[in-house]
């Protein structure tokens, strides 16, 4: 993957890619007769007590080792193959895993946990605290190079107690750091893993080999026959199908050669829904896409400027013209209504007012206009609907956007005009199981992707406060007054979250979908025979 320009040398799309959201991609013509007719059925591997092969349609993975994982598909392989220490679960509750839920000092600092006993990896060998410790220590060293990382950066140490207890001493107190050990990347591996992406050695419900992943093609998996969790998984097998096209994937699984898609985009939704033979999934997400400006030069330095382009988006007519409406309401803040305890409604957005845009603008200097070149990535999840529709909206106040429509290769990279550089652009962002990731990549000062170069001294106060703030109820006020400050000056337009869209075979049961695609588990799946 490309390595953007910035402190760390990370990739963008490591941390940030769209796992979460299902909508509008680039369509191509591709005969999916050809793609798929080489489906392997596994019938020799099959055992009565499960119910067959689960055939799983993705667009290609980008990294195959767990540190690494930029998109819902490489997240797809590992938490099949894998397990974590926590899980979160479809209400966005923690929920025990490999570990127990653990003890905790008085301070907040000291984290204490159980780990399940009796758990084996694939190779037979046994899984203990020092799996822990390894996994967790490699996440945090720069040479990974893990997107990660910065997750980890409040452990000032991990204890391997005995085999069976870990322990994580904090610098401070966290409000989220149980959370921050569900994060995708976090995939128990077993110590001393020299390679992760040829070694696929797991504790999770299916297995595979190196000879059996083929980022062009498929990663064929079998059912973990010694899964430590008593009687998954249902399946005899599962096969993750990788087509560039959405398409062709939504075409096979009306054919019959796929039995789930998620990510549908939303012109072929519709159509899905009307398939008696197909069961349909729409769930809310917190995935967004972050239309912002910087806030270090001309003209997005001008109060009145962002104001202005405030005043000019029609949020809803943005969802309606691009989504079908199917999104939910954005504020111009990343705390959607997802986050039922941190949402916030107590600052209302101002209603467009395209007289007022016009006024602001000429009061900063632009009597005849502003023109801007907007960059996005092209063919990413609706940018290119999206970009055209605001361009739309924002001429009427006298903003004339010259799109810049960049191959997402190319915009997540380093130089001019990339997403860090761009001076007024479109960046998607995934579901995450708590705000404070957003808060602290996007708008910290000097902080590793805070493409809008946003400094604001108050706000990271708060940014702070709302990290080590452990009751809910305080935190939502630190929550409310964060939203208050970026819907009155902060650098980002937020029109609405996406939904997540999947479909099925009537013939599949026991998948529960998870608002970040690629974590949905696929140990309770089962195909009616």
């Amino acid at each position: 993957m490309p390595k953007r320009q910035g402190k760390s040398g990370l990739s963008r799309r490591n941390f940030l890619r769209m796992a979460g959201a299902g909508l509008g991609v680039t369509i191509a013509g591709v005969a999916p007769s050809n793609l798929f007719s080489g489906l392997a059925t596994q019938s020799a591997l099959a055992q009565a007590a499960r119910s067959g092969v689960l055939r799983v349609g993705w667009t290609p993975p980008v990294s195959l080792d767990p540190a690494l994982y930029n998109d819902a598909p490489d997240i797809s392989l590992g938490i099949s193959v894998y397990d974590y220490l926590l899980n979160i679960n479809q209400k966005s509750q923690i929920v025990p895993s490999l570990a127990k839920m653990p003890t905790v000092s008085d301070d907040g600092k000291v984290y204490t946990f159980a780990l399940e006993p009796n758990v084996k990896f694939h190779d037979g060998s046994a899984f203990g605290a020092e799996d822990v410790k390894f996994t967790f220590e490699r996440l945090m060293d720069e040479k990974t190079g893990s997107p990660a990382r910065s997750l980890y950066g409040n452990i000032d140490k991990i204890e391997a107690v005995d085999a069976a207890t870990v322990k994580f001493t904090l610098k401070a107190a966290s409000a989220v750091f149980l959370t921050s050990l569900t994060d995708y990347h976090a995939c128990i591996l077993k110590k001393g893993t020299a390679d992760p992406a040829k070694e696929f050695n797991g504790t999770g419900p299916f297995k595979t080999t190196k000879d059996k992943v083929d980022v062009t093609d498929r990663a064929t998996l079998t059912a973990n026959e010694n899964y430590w969790k008593p009687g998954l998984p249902k399946l005899e097998g599962l096969e993750l199908v990788f087509v560039k096209d959405i398409a062709a994937l939504v075409t096979a699984l009306k054919g019959g050669q796929l039995d789930w898609v998620p990510r549908i985009p939303v012109e072929l939704f519709g159509d899905l829904e009307k398939d008696d033979t197909l069961s349909t999934v729409n769930i809310p997400t917190n995935s967004f896409p972050n239309i912002r400006i910087r806030a270090d030069q001309k003209p997005g330095n001008d109060p009145d400027v962002v104001k202005a382009i405030r005043l000019s988006i029609d949020r809803d007519g943005l969802n309606k013209a691009v989504i079908q409406g199917l999104g939910a309401p954005g504020q111009d803040t990343p705390i959607g209504p997802l986050y039922k305890d941190f949402y916030s409604t107590a600052t209302p957005l101002p209603k467009r007012d395209v007289a007022a845009a016009k006024a602001l603008l000429e009061k900063a200097g632009y009597k005849d206009g502003l023109a801007l070149d907007f960059y996005a990535p092209q063919g990413e999840f609706n940018a290119d609907d999206l970009a055209q529709a605001l361009q739309a909206q924002l001429k009427e106040a006298g903003i004339t956007l010259t799109l810049k429509l960049v191959q997402p290769s190319v915009y997540y990279d380093k130089g001019p005009n990339t997403w860090l550089e761009s001076t007024f652009g479109l960046t998607n962002w995934a579901s995450r199981p708590d705000p404070q990731s957003y808060l602290d990549l996007i708008y910290k000062t000097g902080a590793d992707y805070n493409e809008a170069h946003y400094s604001n001294p108050d706000l990271d106060k708060l940014i702070d406060a709302a990290r080590v703030e452990v009751d809910v109820k305080k935190r939502a006020t630190i929550m409310a007054d964060i939203q208050k400050i970026l819907i009155e000056s902060g650098p980002s337009f937020i029109p609405y979250f996406y939904p997540l869209l999947a479909a099925q075979s009537k013939k599949v049961s026991g998948i529960e979908v998870a608002p970040d695609p690629g974590l949905t588990s696929f140990a309770n799946a089962a195909i009616a025979k």
